[in-house]
């Protein structure tokens, strides 16, 4: 298999997968994965391990990237209905201690549902980026229709632009330098 995962899922979903199954005869193999963000792998583990309950045949693999944290459940059985309820008891254990860091539990990226969100309630985005140097903006117009809620942004790397474009004070990044929870806070805020 190659190392590169995207590949690697391609492969294994539609070449390895379906001749494992069919040597294995009457093996049922069932996955979910729910998706998290602004969670690390290990405050994740230490936060649903105490809740997680696995049946025979079940497995849960931690898939980090820059992203968020992946949880991949799996089961494997003889009958497709005690599988599908040994995801289902445990993705609902998951659930109930992670379920503030969860955003889908589908292949949807983070990004698509904000923009469904922002959608739905008639919202609108614009952005202010520093360090990320427009990645959030990239982020969010990389979802094909984004033009009906996302605005714009600035990316204000430079202390100027930030204190000329986005009404920070100097005195703010001198305080507390310009990478801040409070230069944040005031590049987020309103202008006077």
């Amino acid at each position: 298999m190659p190392g590169v995962p995207i590949e690697m899922q391609v492969m294994t979903d539609e070449e390895l997968a379906p001749l494992l199954r069919l040597k294995a005869g009457t093996t049922v193999i069932v996955r979910r994965r729910i998706r998290t963000a602004g969670i690390t792998e290990s405050a994740l583990a230490e936060k649903i391990r105490p809740a997680l309950k696995f049946s025979e045949g079940m497995t849960l693999a931690y898939l980090p990237s820059v992203r968020g944290v992946d949880l991949c459940i799996r089961g494997s059985g003889t009958v497709k209905e005690e599988v599908q309820a040994g995801i289902n008891l445990m993705a609902n254990s998951i659930r109930e201690v992670a379920g503030d860091v969860i955003y889908t539990e589908d292949d949807r990226e983070l990004e698509q549902i904000v923009g469904e969100l922002l959608a739905e309630k008639g919202l609108t985005l614009a952005v202010a980026e520093s360090c990320t140097g427009g990645l959030l903006g990239g982020r969010i117009t990389s979802v094909p229709g984004s033009s009906a809620y996302f605005k714009g942004g600035i990316i204000a790397y430079s202390n100027d632009v930030k204190i000329n474009r986005l009404n920070v004070t100097r005195e703010t990044i001198e305080e507390f330098g310009a990478v801040s929870a409070e230069t944040a806070q005031a590049m987020a805020s309103e202008p006077p």
